[in-house]
């Protein structure tokens, strides 16, 4: 798993614990790239970018500070061969509220070429 935090410890009361965002990714079934392709997701607050992950076995985990965040999926398509990556595509998002020592399970639901969506699992904010 991949994990990054945003803020730093001035920034939020000692006694708060950050969430933690877990984000699975699942393919819908007959859809590929045909050159395969890497899966991000991207957090924002505010329109300004916290942090961004690489999604390794199609899971990730990102630390953040209680708040309100968009969470944005995106696919970065191989051109050719995965040293070469096409801009990125099939982008979904979702507004997703933390709160101090919460863990939040979301899945992104992938068709590469027609887009995603993201879903909160039973239990999140």
């Amino acid at each position: 798993m991949v994990a990054a935090s945003c803020g730093s410890a001035s920034e939020r009361p000692r006694s708060a614990a950050p969430a933690t965002l877990r984000v699975a990714q699942k393919l819908v079934p007959g859809s590929l790239y045909f050159e395969g392709s890497y899966s991000y997701v991207r957090v924002e607050r505010d329109g300004h970018e916290i942090a961004k992950v690489k999604l390794e076995d199609s899971r990730g985990e990102l630390r953040l500070d209680a708040g309100s965040y968009r969470l944005i999926s995106f696919q970065r398509p191989c051109d050719g061969n995965c040293g070469y990556l096409d801009p990125p595509m099939d982008l979904c998002d979702l507004p997703v509220e933390v709160a101090a020592n919460q863990v939040v399970t979301t899945t992104v639901r992938l068709s590469p070429g027609k887009g995603c969506t993201i879903a909160l699992a039973d239990g999140g904010a």
